[in-house]
């Protein structure tokens, strides 16, 4: 039983993880994005 109650514990704790990693890359991604983005901006104004 208690085997049975640990592997589904294992599966809901990796699941979460997922979860918050793709967050992370997600988040991550988007302030690349705007930060590359802002910088582009600053290099047509400077120019």
């Amino acid at each position: 039983m208690s085997m049975s109650v640990n592997k589904e514990d294992i599966s809901k704790k990796t699941r979460i993880l997922l979860k918050v990693k793709l967050r992370v890359q997600t988040a991550v991604t988007l302030e690349i994005y705007q930060i590359s983005s802002s910088c582009k901006v600053l290099l047509v104004t400077a120019v």
